[in-house]
């Protein structure tokens, strides 16, 4: 259902998270866990089209 492939993102020139890849299957949950800094509402971002994928793959449903 939704998948990260070597994804990196982040503001500008500063990269928030790279090479982050996973899949996550319908009706299953991912917890995105680490301090604060670590990028997890950078990714959560990339996911709604908030924060610019810089690099990587994101597909929701088959399709980028």
């Amino acid at each position: 259902m939704l998948e990260a492939r070597e994804l990196s993102c982040g503001y500008g020139e500063m990269i928030a998270v790279q090479d982050l890849s996973f899949d996550l299957a319908a009706g299953r949950m991912l917890a995105l866990l680490g301090p604060n800094g670590a990028g997890k509402t950078s990714v959560l971002g990339s996911v709604a089209g908030h924060v610019q994928v810089m690099s990587g793959s994101l597909r929701y449903e088959g399709e980028d």
